[in-house]
Parts: structure tokens; sequence; C-alpha cells
């Protein structure tokens, strides 16, 4: 979409009928916004430390998992566009290319004709790839590629559908991926939800609340000078009296380290790969949602409307 005067903006448009007329969702894809820089995801000193880790491999697989619209594009593009030195070739799978990046290799999946990510990713890998990336891992053949792909010395990014790091092993796995392949090639997963920031305009701290307990988990992440008063947004014309503008993205990175190779050839739970993963020092969704709160940078109830702060 381009108007005179104004800068192009793409609009991705769902629609379906339902019983009282069209139901239409969008998404806006502003291109002026484009971050891809690791500086500017907004990640804390450790969790930019186990990204640099991450993407650093000279080979296995590396997932990203979130819900829809959770940025997990935004940041397979930051880590894209980080690689992309010109000493290695990139190849890319994606539905649809969001951002164009010079020097990548990126390739449209068309299911109308048949050309899906299980029916190109071999294709790619016959290209010679030092670096793939997978727009989405959603059926059997794709998982099973792409961990194939992860053990012959290609460097593998891909993302699912899944709200914790955890359970996108777990999704891997129902998907019929052998468990000791998989074992062998993943180096982490790299999990994200998007929340709401507090206006920096009109934020203000709430009296009477930095007594609360919520945040003993995370006063050692908060440190010596962070409050823990919780904050808001009164409204204000620069968020349109929303109390919120932009978004932040919240992390969980789980590094895959022999103690969780062992848990995801046994095909343990989920849950016990979870609390293997804390043990090693993986910051879970939870405790980065309430250091966001801590911080005033998101409000209480934006962080419970997308976790349960309480597990």
């Amino acid at each position: 979409m381009v108007l005179d005067g104004y800068d192009p903006i793409d609009v991705r448009v769902s629609t379906m009928p339902t019983f009282f007329g069209e139901d239409l969702a969008l998404r806006v894809l502003d291109r002026r916004n484009q971050i891809f820089d690791i500086e500017n995801l907004g990640l804390t000193t450790t969790t930019r430390n186990i990204l640099w880790s991450l993407i650093r491999q000279p080979h296995g697989l590396v997932l990203v998992s979130g819900p829809t619209g959770a940025g997990k594009t935004t940041t397979l593009y930051t880590i894209l566009n980080t690689l992309n030195d010109g000493t290695r070739k990139i190849n890319t799978l994606e539905d649809p290319i969001e951002f164009n990046i010079p020097g990548v290799h990126q390739s449209q999946i068309n299911t109308r004709i048949g050309l899906d990510f299980g029916d190109l990713l071999p294709a790619v890998m016959r290209q010679d790839p030092d670096i793939i990336m997978i727009g989405e891992v959603r059926d059997t053949v794709t998982a099973k590629t792409a961990v194939r792909a992860a053990s012959t010395g290609q460097l593998v990014f891909a993302t699912l559908h899944a709200t914790k790091a955890a359970s996108a092993i777990h999704s891997m796995l129902g998907l019929g991926v052998n468990a000791h392949l998989l074992a062998a090639s993943l180096r982490g997963v790299i999990a994200q939800h998007l929340v709401r920031r507090i206006c920096t305009q009109c934020a203000e701290a709430l009296q009477g609340t930095e007594v609360l307990n919520l945040f003993d988990d995370v006063a050692d992440l908060v440190g010596g000078n962070g409050s823990t008063a919780l904050h808001q947004g009164r409204g204000c014309e620069t968020c349109r009296y929303t109390g919120y503008r932009d978004r932040a993205a919240l992390f969980e990175m789980l590094i895959c380290n022999s103690a969780i190779r062992g848990l995801i050839e046994r095909k343990a739970t989920p849950d016990a790969i979870e609390a293997q993963a804390i043990q090693d020092g993986m910051v879970p969704l939870r405790q980065s949602a309430k250091l966001f709160v801590a911080q005033g940078t998101t409000t209480l109830e934006e962080a419970m409307r997308i976790l349960d702060l309480q597990t």
C-alpha cells in the first residue's frame, strides 16, 4: 500500500465468512521499523551473550518458538543480517518473504503449486548453503529434513509454534524426529513473546506497590538500582490515551547441554526439560515478564495477559 506523501507499508489481510459477515484480521508490516541489529532487540546482557554463542555455532539446529505474532521473524532476520558478512552462503525458505536482505538467497513458499517447506528444503540443501533459515516447521518431512541438514554440516534456524522452549523440543519429537538425532543436532531454543511497553511520556509509578513479594525471585536480576513498584501509563496524546506505546520481546533461551541431550534421548516431558534448563541457568519466560514489570517496562496486567506469573 502506497499513498502519496507517505512511506510504503505492507498489510497482510486474512478474511473468512462468519454469521454476521466477513471477519478481517490485518497485520501491518511497517518497513521503516527494521531493527535487524542484535543490540536493538532489547536483550539483557546474559541473553545477548547466549544468543551470540548460539549463532556462532559452525553447524547444528537452533529453534525459535512462540505464538503467532511473537516477533519470531524479526529475531530470525536480525540473526541472518548479523551472519550475512559475505563469507557464508545463506538460503531461506519463507512464507511470505517479509523483508529483502541483500546477499541472502530467499525463496518463497507457494502451496498453491505444491511448493511447501518440505518440498523446497531438499532442493535448498543441494545448493550447498552454509546457513539455512526455515520460516516454519509444520510437518514431519520438514522437521526430519531440518534435523538431517543440521546433522550434516549446515547451521539451521527454524521456527515453530510453541509457547515455551521445552515445548518446542517436544513438538519436534511429536513430528516424528528421531530423538537421538535431535539431541545430537540441537544447539538451543529461543522462545519469545511480545508485550506492550508502557508509554514513556505518561508512565507513572503506583504508590504502595513497592512491598509486593511478586518480584522476590527476580530481585537479583533487577539489581540494586531497580524499582519494584508497579507502573502504568496515564494515557496521553503520544500513546493515544492507551497507556502503551510500542512492544518489547520477552526471551527464554535454552542451551542444549549434555544433561538436556540426555533428557531428549529419553523423550522426557517438557516440564522435566524445563526444570533441568532452569537448574542450568535458563531464565524462564515468567521471570523475564516479572523483570519487565519490576523495571517499569510493562504493566502487571499486560504480563499476566501473556503468561501465568505464578507457575
